[in-house]
C-alpha cells in the first residue's frame, strides 16, 4: 500500500493478510521475504486441510506402513533360523547382520553373541562405534539389557530423547531411530542381539 496508517495495517492483518509492505518497496529482499512467508504459510494450510480432511486416509497410510515393516521383520527372522541352522552365530552372524540391515534399511548396526560373561561383539556395518565386549551385568535401562529381559525386538525412534533408555552416549544417529532385536536359536535361547540404527 501507500498508505502507512496504521489502522489500514490492522484491518489488512484482520481480513487475513499475512503481511503489510508500503510502496515503494526499496529493498526487495523485503519483498522476497514476504513472498516465502506467504507462500509457507499457503502450504502450512493446505497440509492441514488435507489432513483434516483425510484423517482415515493418514491411519491407512500408517498402517500399511506398520505391516510393511512387520512384514520385512518376519522376513528377517525366518532368513535368521534359516542361517542359524546351517552354522554357528560367529560364522553365519554377518550374513544375518547384513540381511537385517538391508531389510530395515539400516544406516548402521552391530550383532553380538550372548555368552556367559557378557556380550561379544561379532560384526558391525559400521566399524568403530559399538564396543567390543559388554560385560554382564549390563547398565540397568539400556537397550542390550531390554532386549535380553523381555527376549523381544525393542525400538525407539528417539533414543536421545526418551529418557526410559538408559544409552550409551553414541551421538551419531542419523535420525535417532534405532531397533535391538534378540535373535533366539533353534532351542528358543538367546544367542545373539542385533542393534540397528539409521
Amino acid at each position: 500500500s501507500g498508505s502507512d496508517d496504521i489502522r489500514d495495517v490492522v484491518n489488512a492483518m484482520r481480513q487475513g493478510a499475512s503481511d503489510y509492505l508500503l510502496k515503494p518497496v526499496e529493498n526487495m529482499s523485503i519483498l522476497f521475504f514476504s513472498i516465502e512467508r506467504g507462500l509457507e504459510r499457503s502450504r502450512l494450510q493446505r497440509e492441514n486441510f488435507e489432513y483434516q480432511t483425510n484423517p482415515e486416509q493418514k491411519v491407512q497410510e500408517k498402517t500399511e506402513e506398520i505391516e510393511r515393516v512387520n512384514n520385512r521383520l518376519k522376513e528377517v527372522v525366518e532368513s535368521s533360523k534359516k542361517l542359524l541352522g546351517c552354522g554357528e552365530i560367529n560364522e553365519s552372524g554377518r550374513v544375518i547382520l547384513e540381511e537385517f540391515g538391508r531389510h530395515m534399511s539400516a544406516g548402521g548396526g552391530s550383532i553380538y553373541q550372548v555368552l556367559e560373561d557378557g556380550l561379544q561383539l561379532l560384526h558391525s556395518l559400521d566399524p568403530g562405534h559399538a564396543e567390543e565386549f559388554l560385560s554382564f551385568p549390563l547398565r540397568e535401562g539400556s537397550p542390550f539389557a531390554k532386549a535380553l529381559d523381555t527376549n523381544e525386538p525393542f525400538s525407539t525412534v528417539n533414543i536421545k530423547g526418551d529418557t526410559s533408555i538408559n544409552t550409551s552416549g553414541y551421538q551419531n544417529y542419523g535420525d535417532d531411530s534405532v531397533l535391538f532385536f534378540p535373535i533366539q536359536d533353534r532351542v528358543g535361547k538367546i544367542a545373539a542381539i542385533i542393534a540397528l540404527h539409521n
